[in-house]
């Protein structure tokens, strides 16, 4: 009767060994997130070869674009890029200590294109200009600015005003020359002259 107990307890207890086994290897194996080849983080903040944050401004126009919090995290998946809040702190971590990471990779999370139409794009590293495939480090400040090309509403503005300018000139001018023309000189008597206006 006790050897069978024991058999029983070394069965349970194998099973539930093999059991973690098989949950761990499943665990290891991360999907990505939706749409993109960045990794989520298996098991959160665990087991982490590296965690690093960098400080994200977008600018559009001068005018700051909020970066949503909670940016890569989902009910299923951490990104290996993401937010907790919207100060713009960018959490960058991984399992894999050789894992590389870019601006651009969290643009991809974020559902944000890195090119809009009619706007030219700069990117500044700790005010150097650099570029999407910058590779985050630690403490780096970045801004991605985006402003409006020529040719855009704001110009033609510009060029609408210019041209009523030019117009009422010209119309003043004319008035001008109006007035000239209808003033004309009449000889009188003795050789004397004298205007008169026309009406």
């Amino acid at each position: 009767m006790k050897k069978h107990k024991t058999k029983i307890i070394w069965t349970v207890v194998i099973v539930g060994l093999v059991g973690l086994m098989f949950w761990g290897s499943q665990s290891s194996n991360a999907s990505n997130w939706e749409d993109t080849d960045i990794s989520c983080i298996p098991g959160g903040h665990q087991s982490l070869a590296f965690h690093i944050h960098a400080d994200l401004k977008v600018l559009v126009d001068g005018q700051q674009q909020i970066i949503p919090a909670n940016t890569g995290i989902s009910h299923s998946c951490m990104a290996e890029v993401h937010t907790h809040n919207t100060s713009g702190q960018i959490h960058i971590e991984s399992t894999n200590r050789s894992t590389v990471l870019t601006l651009a990779d969290f643009f991809a999370v974020w559902g944000e294109d890195t090119e809009r139409d009619g706007y030219e794009t700069t990117v500044l590293v700790n005010g150097e200009e650099a570029g999407f495939l910058y590779e985050w480090r630690d403490g780096d400040s970045i801004e991605v600015v985006f402003t409006a090309e020529e040719g855009t509403d704001n110009e033609t503005d510009d060029t609408a005003t210019t041209s009523t300018d030019q117009t009422a000139t010209t119309s003043d001018d004319d008035a001008t020359s109006t007035e000239t023309e209808s003033t004309a000189e009449v000889e009188v008597e003795g050789g004397a002259t004298t205007s008169i206006e026309e009406e």
